[in-house]
Formats: structure tokens, sequence, C-alpha cells
């Protein structure tokens, strides 16, 4: 189970750095955009640096609290987005997938 968890944590890290180097892409992926330069540098900071912080965290330390925060954290993301749909309208087809992808990392990283 070590090795899903590691996957799942250098799955996080690696779409954090993209975040950092490509955010206009990765805003256009989540249906985003972003005012101005300030804009772009808090996409890199909100959604990369948090995302490589806490993919490297778990590969760094390899400690189960580790892998249960990340877990935790990409439950509350799934819990989160489910209000949000029902909240906001939007049932999309991106962000059910978004949902099932949250909940399964956070499954797989709390067993």
């Amino acid at each position: 189970m070590l090795i899903a968890k590691l996957v799942v944590a250098g799955i996080t890290l690696i779409f954090g750095v993209w975040v950092i180097f490509a955010p206009r892409k990765a805003l256009t992926l989540i249906g985003m955009s972003a005012e101005g330069p300030r804009g772009i540098t808090e996409t890199r900071v909100a959604l990369g640096a948090i995302y490589v912080g806490s993919g490297l965290a778990c590969l760094l330390l390899q400690e189960p609290a580790a892998f249960i925060t990340l877990g935790l954290t990409y439950l509350v993301m799934a819990l989160v987005r489910a209000v949000a749909i029902v909240l906001d309208r939007s049932a999309d087809g991106s962000n059910w997938a978004s949902l099932g992808l949250e909940g399964l990392l956070g499954m797989l990283l709390m067993v």
C-alpha cells in the first residue's frame, strides 16, 4: 500500500509543479482565469505550492501522519466540491470527475 500512497503523493507533487510553471493552462483546465500578474502569482502559490508542499512532505517523510494529512485534504476537497456542486448548480462532467478523483485519492491515502 505504501507504493500506492507514494504514487498519489508523486501525482500531487507533479500537478503542483505543473500549476507553478503553467498557471494559465491550469486555470483553463479548471475553468478559471486570473486578472493580471497578481492573479497568476496567487495561482502559482495558492494552488501550485500547496500541492508541491503536500506531495513533497509525503515523499520525504513517508510517515503515516503525512499521508493521512494529504488524504484528509483530498477528502475535504471532495466534500466541499459535493456541497458546491449542489449550491452552485455546477453538476458538469469535469466537476464529477474531480469529485471522484479527490475521493479516490483521499481514500487511498487513508488506508
